[in-house]
């Protein structure tokens, strides 16, 4: 069964909201090798949105009104503008939500069927997280790449007590809507049970532990999936075609049969027959032998006709099966090219990451020996991070027991650092 997969991650600053807009509305990234442009008339937008930046401005039209006037009665050099003010701010200026699902999910889905699961995403956000639709800035689902998945983009506005003012203020506040990790861990819970209520037969989302795996690594899982079974159904095709050769074979030897048995008759024209006599005038006298080869061929003419027939339409059918297999077979290797684009891309940062480290090994080593422990242990922490963020491609990754003594410590360091990261990133974003 596929997985439900939803994910919430904040938007800092407006120049960082300007930016996921040319990639969600744009459609512009100097790194998402998925995007086909010719591809992207078929996006299904839920909420359109001509300029992030002017959508956000409208949103928060009220905030900012709040805001100058309060900036009315500040000293002139404490004074700050709405851009300002929000952009220094600890909280974010809007969140990204994500829904997804692996290709199996949309595998024979229509449009429709992908936009009623689209509408459900959105429903969610509405009625069980609490953001208002005029609040959203953008929903669009991303057709143009190889898995469907859908973007909202939104701003968590509301109006709430603010005790420094002693007053209901507007607010930008994520933690409003989502306050604590276990409050988000509850929403998966519910989306999951939600889209199979509405009949989205799908599993609790994919997740390392309790943490939904990031976008970029979930494409990277699918990439991988993909190309097997591409592989897969190139092989299938294969033999299909093989089973039609087969066919064609099998139909020109029980012709061949049939000319073998009738060779074996009289031609017509030696067949010899004599006219009746007086009363007889409208009648020929035929040897029995000659009268029955005429029977047979006969016989045999009407079944060469229904058995030509049935050829024939067997025939036609064939190539038609034939020029589908054929089609499916080219546009297979062309994803299977592109996945092997993708792969090589990989594979070349690799290998030139593996140069560079060799080469600055060797400055150290000759020039600066002293320092070779201390870079042997930052090689052993870059290696880590690599297998990190490649570790779905397990022949590319760089094996631990390969390493130096010193590359290990920094390759455990590397580990501990993530780990900690990780953690504070999480609480970060649900207290905001």
């Amino acid at each position: 069964m596929s997985y439900s997969i939803f994910r919430m991650q904040g938007i800092k600053t407006t120049s960082d909201l300007r930016g996921i807009g040319k990639h969600n509305a744009e459609r512009i990234s100097h790194t998402n090798f998925d995007i086909e442009k010719e591809k992207s008339v078929e996006n299904i937008e839920l909420v359109s949105c001509d300029s992030y930046l002017e959508k956000f401005k409208e949103i928060t039209a009220p905030m900012k009104a709040e805001h100058d006037e309060r900036m009315k009665k500040t000293r002139k050099d404490r004074q700050r503008t709405f851009e300002q003010a929000i952009n220094s701010a600890k909280n974010d200026v809007a969140c990204e939500f994500l829904f997804a699902s692996d290709e199996a999910f949309f595998e024979g889905k229509s449009k429709k069927d992908i936009k009623a699961w689209a509408e459900e995403s959105l429903a969610f956000i509405e009625q069980d997280i609490g953001i208002k639709r005029e609040h959203m800035i953008h929903a669009a689902v991303h057709m143009d790449e190889k898995t469907p998945h859908f973007h909202v983009v939104a701003v968590p506005l509301l109006k709430a007590y603010d005790g420094r003012r002693k007053t209901d203020t507007w607010q930008i506040s994520r933690k409003k809507f989502v306050n604590t990790k276990e409050d988000l861990i509850q929403l998966q819970d519910r989306y999951n049970q939600r889209m199979n209520d509405k009949g989205f037969h799908l599993e609790r989302g994919v997740s390392t532990g309790r943490e939904h795996i990031e976008l970029r690594r979930f494409k990277a899982v699918t990439a991988k999936e993909q190309a097997e079974t591409l592989e897969k159904e190139v092989q299938k095709k294969q033999e299909e075609k093989e089973g039609l050769h087969s066919s064609l074979k099998e139909m020109e030897n029980r012709l061949s049969d049939l000319g073998v048995s009738l060779d074996k008759i009289k031609k017509v024209d030696e067949v010899k027959a004599e006219r009746g006599g007086l009363f007889s005038s409208k009648t020929v006298k035929l040897a029995i032998s000659d009268f029955e080869e005429i029977k047979t061929l006969a016989k045999a003419s009407e079944g060469l006709r229904n058995e030509n027939k049935a050829f024939q339409r067997d025939i036609q059918s064939l190539r038609e099966e034939t020029q589908a297999l054929k089609k499916d077979n080219e546009q297979l290797k062309k994803e299977n090219k592109n996945l092997k684009t993708e792969r090589d891309w990989f594979k070349g940062n690799y290998e030139r990451l593996e140069k560079l480290m060799g080469r600055i090994h060797v400055f150290y080593e000759e020039r600066l020996p002293e320092a070779l422990k201390t870079f042997e242990q930052v090689k052993g922490f870059c290696k880590q991070q690599v297998n990190r963020s490649m570790n779905v491609f397990s022949v590319w990754r760089f094996k631990e027991n390969e390493m130096t003594d010193q590359e290990k410590v920094g390759f455990a360091a590397a580990k501990e650092e993530n780990e900690k990261t990780k953690k504070k990133r999480i609480d970060n974003e649900l207290e905001r």
